[in-house]
């Protein structure tokens, strides 16, 4: 009778760790897509992603915006949230995506005001527009994986001289997203004189304006077959050229990283997923990927489409063109940091039971910061980013 209590116990675990905490609803308004996820914290004091609505049903927001479409794409988002509780709480957060609009006078503020009227009147003030900088979206990015790293990572990793040392103190994230990528890390652990560590914050973060969209383009302008010439060499110059503005520490970042998002994406079919690598061997495999990919000029689409029925054509069609730049832009990336770095490349990971699955991104880390710190409705971004 042992196994069968047991097993009984298993099945009724997750059935009792019922939510314990309000809902939060969190739109990730993405450069290329906008998506949202439902969290709370629940009887077992874990934090669950309750609901998740892919990239292929919320329009991209700054377009939208900049072509008028406020109501339209407010009336899907109302109509999306239709069967949560009326009450629940609704933070559409934006990125880089609406950064760029508004850098290239794409989008002028005069838009986005009245888009944040036309949402409080639809939501009667329970949803509210946030626009997030590149370092508040690092550390929120960074809050995200710490949590993960906590309860689905092993706590220790293994050293170059022999032995094992803890993570927990030195987990970082790397983050690339469709038109800029994140850092973060932690500043003793990068070789910096005590006396100056002193004055300096205990996390720093980079964002990097990496403009995957743009190189997505240039291949298009080009054509997919010259990845060996123009293409490539655009993209490699527009990296060097970004790390080399913001004074990136080329070579010198040290600690246990997280790769997540596109990044982690394009690691895992490399063949890094989920699992501890050094710098050398994550960037032997994307090299090894990266020239697969020329020689064969990706996968088939249809094939593709074949193999993930769960995602959108448009989803789809966007990571195949994606692919070659993606790869590109990691590997220079990763010139960023130490031969002494480890990387987990992950897009999503298992925390408590099994149906409790988190994705590694930035909603996930605002809910953290928003739980712990009870941010109220109605502060702006600047007042967010002193409470994270």
């Amino acid at each position: 009778f042992g196994s069968i209590s047991s097993t009984i116990l298993r099945l009724l675990v997750p059935l009792l760790a019922t939510m314990s905490g309000p809902p939060v609803a969190v739109v990730d308004c993405g450069s290329g897509s906008s998506r949202m996820s439902i969290y709370s914290r629940h009887s077992d004091n874990l934090v669950h992603e309750d609901r998740y609505v892919p990239s292929n049903n919320l329009p991209t927001l700054a377009p939208a915006i900049a072509a008028g479409e406020h109501k339209a794409w407010i009336a899907k988002l109302m109509d999306i949230l239709k069967d949560e509780d009326p009450n629940i709480r609704v933070v559409v957060g934006t990125t880089g995506g609406l950064r760029k609009a508004l850098a290239q006078g794409k989008l002028q503020q005069v838009q986005i005001d009245t888009f944040v009227q036309l949402l409080s009147s639809a939501s009667h003030g329970r949803a509210q527009l946030m626009q997030f900088s590149g370092e508040q979206e690092a550390e929120m990015e960074l809050k995200a994986v710490r949590y993960i790293a906590k309860h689905a990572l092993l706590p220790m990793r293994p050293t170059f001289g022999g032995g094992t040392q803890p993570i927990e103190d030195e987990v970082g994230v790397l983050s690339c997203g469709g038109a800029s990528s994140q850092i973060a890390y932690h500043t003793a652990l990068q070789g910096t004189e005590r006396e100056k560590v002193k004055g300096m914050p205990k996390t720093q973060f980079l964002s990097l304006n990496t403009n995957l969209l743009d190189a997505i383009q240039a291949a298009r302008e080009y054509g997919h077959q010259t990845w060996r010439g123009s293409a490539f060499a655009y993209t490699e110059d527009l990296m060097w050229q970004r790390t080399s503005a913001i004074g990136g520490p080329i070579g010198k970042l040290r600690g246990t990283f997280l790769v997540i998002e596109l990044a982690g994406a394009i690691g895992k079919e490399a063949g890094l997923a989920d699992r501890l690598v050094p710098k050398r061997e994550a960037i032997q495999l994307l090299t090894q990927h990266l020239e697969s990919m020329q020689r064969v000029a990706g996968k088939d689409l249809k094939i593709a489409m074949a193999e993930e029925k769960a995602k959108s054509p448009q989803s789809i069609s966007f990571f195949q063109e994606a692919r070659v730049p993606l790869t590109i832009i990691t590997l220079a990336l990763l010139d960023l940091f130490s031969s002494q770095a480890w990387f987990f490349f992950g897009t999503s990971f298992q925390v408590g039971f099994a149906s409790n699955v988190l994705r590694t991104q930035w909603p996930l880390g605002f809910f953290l910061a928003d739980e712990k710190s009870a941010i109220p409705a109605g502060l702006t971004s600047q007042q967010v980013q002193s409470k994270l």
